[in-house]
């Protein structure tokens, strides 16, 4: 099997995302496997047995080294996300204007807005540090939200799936978004990272921003910078 797997290579000869997907192959066949075990249709599961060997064969990317947009194009490629239509281009859109990650964006329940107030309390539960965390949402965020109120597609979820009758959108959802843009080789939407990663600063890195300043404090800034950045309409070449 893990012969089968390594000889797979990407029509276009571009390999980068390779070895996520033979990874997630491997997750699906250790499933099967697994299943098929409990009910005796095998005894033993090829697909675990190479977890250790694949993790160890294939290349994998330095950690933190996400590919990024320069701030300005933030403005251009908002314009383009608006303009995108789905329920899916709706909560990349939200997750940009709030900084919040994947799974706090397309897991988002209505009970936890208060729209009067403008605020967003992401429970602990789907917090990375287990804590509640306040996000105080801007004109841009706040119109996403009741649009997708007034469809009225699912009474607890905001971003339901189209297509899975009271599920939420799939975890690779934003990434398909960015890949019919064609923006999925310039920028990336990272979880658990925030879609803050989209775009990055230009001048100074994020690292050296950081070391000046508490997590919180960074997140506040980079909200406000990808709020005013991403209200202001692109600007005509020529």
């Amino acid at each position: 099997m893990l012969a089968a797997l390594s000889t797979v290579r990407a029509l276009d000869g571009k390999d980068t995302r390779v070895p996520e997907t033979l990874q997630r192959v491997r997750q699906r066949l250790d499933a099967v496997f697994e299943d098929a075990i409990f009910h005796k249709r095998c005894t033993s599961n090829p697909a675990a047995a190479i977890r250790r060997k694949m993790r160890e064969s294939l290349p994998r990317k330095a950690a933190g080294q996400f590919t990024a947009l320069p701030y300005k194009e933030a403005a251009a490629f908002m314009a383009r996300l608006r303009a995108a239509e789905g329920i899916a281009a709706r909560c990349l859109e939200f997750a940009v204007l709030t900084a919040a990650r994947t799974t706090e964006a397309i897991m988002a329940e209505w009970s936890e807005f208060d729209l009067d107030a403008a605020l967003w309390v992401v429970p602990a539960a789907r917090m990375k540090a287990k804590e509640a965390h306040a996000v105080y949402l801007s004109t841009s965020a706040l119109d996403i939200l009741k649009a997708q109120q007034a469809l009225g597609m699912d009474a607890n979820l905001v971003f339901p799936s189209p297509r899975l009758d009271g599920k939420a959108l799939s975890n690779m959802a934003m990434l398909t978004v960015l890949g019919r843009m064609g923006m999925r080789d310039r920028t990336t939407v990272p979880d658990p990272e925030p879609p803050v990663a989209l775009f990055r600063p230009s001048g100074r890195t994020a690292q050296e921003a950081a070391v000046r300043e508490s997590g919180r404090e960074v997140h506040a800034k980079r909200l406000r910078s990808f709020t005013a950045r991403a209200a202001r309409p692109a600007r005509a070449c020529g």
